[in-house]
C-alpha cells in the first residue's frame, strides 16, 4: 500500500495536482469526498460540514491529533466531535490496503504511523490569484468574488490552515522538513507537473506494468556491467600487448581468483544489506532507510580497513597456495597487494550502489561506474603505456579509479533530499536492521565463497596445465565475462523487485515477476550467447599476438557458451528467493550442486584424464545439476512466507 498526502496553499493547484496525480497512477482519490462521507454518517450536508470544519475560533486549545483529542471527549462541541470522526474516516481509508491519494485535512499528520510520502504544493500571491480568477470565470455572473474578496479568502483560508499545522504539529506550515516533496506551482500548468511528482513519488519498483518497470531498472545495471566488462577487455589488451602474456597470466590468473573469494565474500554480503533497505523502503518506513543505511556504509566501511591489512600481508602466501607458476608469482604478489589498499573503497561502493538500487535508483551508480571506468582506462594508459609500470600501473590505475567511484556515490548520497540520506551522524555501529542484514547477507557471502573456492580448486587444475593455458582461461573470462555480468545484473534487479513488492505486501506483482523474469533471462541469454560465438574470434586477435593463447581461448568457449541457457533457472529463482528473505536454502542447493560437485570432478576426474576438455565439461555438468535441484526446491517451498521476518529490527 502507498499513500500519498497533498498539503497545499489555498489556490497553488494542489487539488488539481493531487486529482491528476490519482487519474495518472490509477490510484483512489480523497478530498471532497471525506466531506461527504462525514456529512452522511453525522446526518449534516456537506456544506454545514466543511463550515463548521473550517470555523478557527478553536484554535487557542493546545491538542494534538495522537494525544489530546482523545481526553477532549464530547463536550467542546460540534467541531471537535467532526474532528475526531474525520480523522477515523481518514485512518480507515489507510487501513483499507489501497493506494491513495489524499488531499489535505492534516491527513499526512492523522498517518503518520502509515508513512505516507508526503507533498506540499505552493505558489506565490500573485501565481494564485491569478489561477482562482480563472475559476471564478467559470461562476455565474451573480456568483463571482472581486479581486479584492478573492485576496481576502486566500489570506483567511490560509492562516487558518497554518494555525491548524501549528497547533498539530509544532511546526509552521511552510517548514519543508515536515514533507517529502514541495512543488513550487508558480508559472507552472498542473499537467506538466503532475509526471514529474509522480516519477519523483513513484521511483521505487511497487507500481506499474511489472515487465516495464523491471526492464528500465535493470537496463541501467545491465549497461553498467557491459561498461565494467568493456574495461576489462581494454584492460587485457592494454596488459596482453604492451606487458606480455606472464602479467596478463599475473592479473587474471590466481590473482582473479583471490580477489574473488576474499572480497567477493564481502561484497555479496552487501547484497543482503540492500534487500532489507529494499522491503523497509517498499514497506513505506523511509525514515527507518536512513538509518539502515548509515548502519550498513559503517559496518562495511570497517570491514574493507580489516580485509585490506589481511590481503596485503598474506597475499604471497596465498598465491603459494594456488600453486602459481613461478614466472608469475613475483608480478601478481605485486598486483594483489596494491589492490588490496584499494578494498575498503571497493565495499563501501558496493554497498552505497546497492543502497541506491535497493531504493529503485539503478540509474546514478550506473553514471558512476562508466566515470569511473573511463578514469581506469585512461590511467592504464598513462601508466602502463607511457609510464613503463607494468602490472603495478594496472592496479594503481584500478585504486584510484575505485576511490572515484565510492566519493562519488557518497557526494551522492549524502546531497539528495531523499529520506535515506547518509550523514556521518548515522554513520554508526548500532544493531538496529543489521542482524537481518547479515542473516541474508552471510549466505549470500558464503555463497560467494563457495564459488571461489570451488573455481580456486578449478584453477589450480588450470594451472596445472600451463602457462598458455592459464593466460587462456583468464582471456575466455574477459570474452564471455558479458553474459555474467548481464545475469547477474538482471538477477540484483529482480532481488529489489521482489523485495521492494513484498515489502508492499505485492504478491501477485512477485509471482508475476517470476514469469517475466525467466522469459526475460532466457531470450537475453539466447542472445548473448550468439553474440559471443560471433565476435569471440575478431576479439582474440585483437586482445593477443599468441597463436596458442588464441586457439586455446576459442577451444574453451565452445565448450561454455552453447549451455549458458542452463543457468536461467538457477539466477532468475536465486534472485526471487534472496529478495523474499530465503537465502539460506539457495546457498545449500548452489553450495552442493555448483561448488561441491566442481570439486569432487576435479579431484577425481580430472586427476584421472587430466585434460582440458574434461576440465570444461564440470562447468556444464554443474549448472544443468543444479537447475534441476532449484526448480524443485523452488516449486515445493513456502518462499512467500518468510518475507516478513526481515521488517523486524
Amino acid at each position: 500500500m502507498r499513500i500519498i498526502t497533498v498539503s497545499r496553499q489555498f489556490g497553488s493547484g494542489g487539488r488539481e495536482l493531487g486529482k491528476r496525480l490519482a487519474d495518472l497512477l490509477g490510484w483512489d482519490y480523497y478530498d471532497k469526498e471525506i466531506i461527504e462521507a462525514l456529512a452522511e454518517d453525522q446526518g449534516m450536508s456537506p456544506e454545514h460540514v466543511r463550515e463548521t470544519l473550517s470555523h478557527h475560533g478553536w484554535h487557542n486549545v493546545q491538542l494534538t491529533y495522537r494525544n489530546s483529542f482523545a481526553q477532549l471527549g464530547f463536550d467542546h462541541g460540534m467541531r471537535t466531535r467532526l474532528l475526531l470522526r474525520q480523522r477515523e474516516i481518514i485512518q480507515n481509508i489507510a487501513e483499507a490496503g489501497n493506494d491513495c491519494i489524499i488531499v489535505g485535512r492534516d491527513a499526512d499528520v492523522i498517518l503518520q504511523e502509515h508513512h505516507p510520502f508526503r507533498v506540499y504544493v505552493c505558489a506565490d500571491l500573485q501565481a494564485r490569484l491569478k489561477r482562482c480568477m480563472v475559476y471564478e470565470l467559470k461562476r455565474p455572473c451573480s456568483e463571482r468574488l472581486t479581486e479584492k474578496e478573492i485576496l481576502r479568502n486566500i489570506r483567511q483560508i490560509d492562516k487558518s490552515r497554518s494555525r491548524t499545522r501549528e497547533v498539530l504539529t509544532g511546526k509552521r506550515r511552510s517548514d519543508s522538513s515536515m514533507f517529502d516533496l514541495t512543488v513550487n506551482a508558480t508559472g507552472w500548468d498542473i499537467k506538466p507537473l503532475t509526471s514529474a511528482v509522480a516519477d519523483f513519488a513513484m521511483k521505487d519498483l511497487t507500481s506499474g506494468v511489472v515487465w516495464k518497470r523491471l526492464v528500465v531498472f535493470f537496463l541501467p545495471i545491465a549497461a553498467g556491467t557491459c561498461i565494467q566488462q568493456l574495461y576489462n577487455a581494454v584492460d587485457g589488451l592494454i596488459v596482453g600487448r604492451f606487458v606480455g602474456t606472464i602479467a596478463l597470466a599475473a592479473v587474471g590468473g590466481s590473482s582473479a581468483m583471490i580477489i574473488n573469494v576474499l572480497i567477493g565474500f564481502f561484497v555479496a554480503v552487501t547484497a543482503g544489506a540492500s534487500v532489507v533497505i529494499a522491503q523497509i523502503y517498499g514497506a513505506g518506513r523511509r525514515e527507518d532507510v536512513r538509518i539502515a543505511a548509515g548502519n550498513a556504509v559503517a559496518v562495511f566501511a570497517l570491514m574493507g580497513v580489516f580485509l585490506m591489512a589481511l590481503g596485503f600481508i598474506t597475499a604471497p602466501a596465498m598465491l603459494r597456495l594456488l600453486r602459481t607458476p613461478e614466472d608469475t608469482l613475483r608480478f601478481s604478489a605485486l598486483y594483489l597487494r596494491i589492490y588490496f589498499l584499494g578494498v575498503p573503497f571497493v565495499l563501501v561502493l558496493n554497498i552505497e550502489s546497492n543502497m541506491l538500487r535497493s531504493v529503485g535508483d539503478s540509474f546514478s551508480p550506473f553514471v558512476f561506474m562508466v566515470i569511473g571506468c573511463v578514469t581506469n582506462i585512461i590511467l592504464d594508459v598513462v601508466f602502463v603505456v607511457l609510464f613503463r609500470w607494468g602490472v603495478a600501473g594496472v592496479a594503481v590505475a584500478t585504486v584510484i579509479a575505485q576511490v572515484v567511484n565510492m566519493f562519488l556515490l557518497t557526494w551522492k548520497l549524502m546531497r539528495t533530499s531523499e529520506p535515506y540520506r547518509l550523514s556521518f551522524r548515522e554513520m554508526k555501529l548500532r544493531g538496529v536492521y543489521l542482524s537481518n542484514m547479515f542473516r541474508l547477507g552471510i549466505p549470500s557471502g558464503l555463497q560467494n565463497t563457495m564459488y571461489g573456492i570451488s573455481n580456486v580448486i578449478v584453477q589450480i587444475g588450470v594451472n596445472s596445465l600451463g602457462t598458455v593455458v592459464v593466460a587462456s582461461w583468464a582471456m575466455t573470462s574477459k570474452i564471455d565475462g558479458i553474459f555474467w555480468a548481464v545475469s547477474n545484473a538482471l538477477g540484483a534487479a529482480i532481488t529489489s523487485f521482489v523485495g521492494q513488492n513484498l515489502g508492499a505486501k505485492k504478491e501477485d506483482r512477485v509471482k508475476l515477476c517470476v514469469k517475466q523474469g525467466l522469459f526475460l533471462h532466457f531470450g537475453i541469454t539466447i542472445g548473448l550467447s550468439g553474440l559471443i560465438l560471433l565476435a569471440a574470434n575478431p576479439l582474440l586477435h585483437l586482445l593477443t599476438e599468441d597463436p596458442a593463447v588464441i586457439s586455446t581461448t576459442w577451444e574453451m568457449i565452445l565448450y561454455f557458451v552453447p549451455f549458458y541457457f542452463t543457468w536461467t533457472l538457477i539466477e532468475v529463482l536465486s534472485a526471487v528467493l534472496r529478495g523474499s528473505g530465503d537465502a539460506v536454502r539457495p546457498v545449500v542447493i548452489i553450495g552442493l550442486g555448483i561448488c561441491a560437485f566442481r570439486v569432487l570432478w576435479v579431484v577425481t576426474i580430472f586427476q584421472i584424464l587430466h585434460t582440458l576438455p574434461v576440465l570444461c565439461l564440470t562447468y556444464v555438468c554443474s549448472w544443468t545439476l543444479t537447475s534441476i535441484m532449484m526448480l524443485l526446491y523452488f516449486r515445493r517451498s513456502n518462499w512467500l512466507d518468510r518475507s516478513g521476518r526481515i521488517l523486524d529490527k
